[in-house]
């Protein structure tokens, strides 16, 4: 498969590292997300490849002779997309100027990708929706401070995000010992004297072993309900298993 951009060793450092060690390999005629919260490196990235911004160290290496770098939303970038030059397309979050329920712009922002697709433009978006991810992208970098945590296709993303998340409230504080009883899950004491365990399980059998486990330790559950993961929770429960 013809690479339309390779980042090798990529890293970048202002006051702090906004890229580090970033390595990719972006294949021609995809759409490409870069998937992450504030601060995770995204827009840094974008300047890196665009030559707008110099590296600290590592490389870029762009093959089409110039690329459209689009920072604000206006008309001019879908046109963009309609041309056969530029090869490379990077949009900003500002350029996607996207929310999440506005269906009407996501199906508006699928058909001009799916003619840059077939025109076999290479389009690098920012975003810190999984939603417009899910809609828009082949392939995403989910990124968190500057680095990489995974590189997945649309698919293992969709298949990650349809997982079995769940949330548990429990009563009181959960003592930092117990911990490793609830390996896997997140844990937040709150202010309220309360526990949230949050996280991803397998199937019916685990959450209720789960429930067990907590019955057994005396305490008392409050409530328990499915969840649809954020980004924050996808990124944590990626960056427990190390999966890169």
């Amino acid at each position: 498969m013809a690479i339309a951009i390779k980042i090798e060793s990529l890293s970048k450092t202002y006051a702090v590292k906004a890229v580090d060690n970033l390595s990719l390999s972006i294949p021609v005629g995809r759409v490409y997300g870069l998937l992450g919260l504030k601060n995770a490196g995204k827009t840094t990235t974008l300047r890196l490849i665009s030559g707008l911004s110099k590296p600290t160290s590592g490389c870029v290496e762009n093959t089409a002779s110039c690329s459209y770098y689009a920072t604000i939303a206006c008309e001019a970038v879908m046109n963009q997309l309609k041309l056969d030059t530029p090869r490379i397309i990077l949009l900003d979050e500002q350029a996607l100027d996207l929310e999440v329920r506005d269906k009407s712009a996501l199906t508006a922002w699928e058909e001009s990708l799916q003619e840059a697709r077939e025109r076999n433009k290479t389009v690098v978006l920012a975003t810190n929706y999984i939603e417009v991810a899910l809609h828009l992208c082949d392939q995403v970098a989910l990124m968190n401070r500057g680095r990489l945590i995974a590189e997945l296709t649309v698919t293992e993303l969709r298949r990650l995000y349809n997982q079995q998340f769940y949330q548990i409230r429990i009563k009181g504080h959960i003592d930092a010992s117990w911990f490793a009883w609830f390996k896997g899950l997140r844990l937040t004491c709150e202010v309220k004297g309360e526990t949230v365990l949050a996280g991803t399980l397998p199937d019916q059998a685990a959450l209720h072993g789960l429930l067990n486990k907590v019955r057994d330790l005396g305490l008392e559950i409050l409530a328990v309900k499915r969840i649809e993961p954020d980004l924050r929770e996808l990124l944590e429960y990626l960056m427990e298993r190390e999966v890169i």
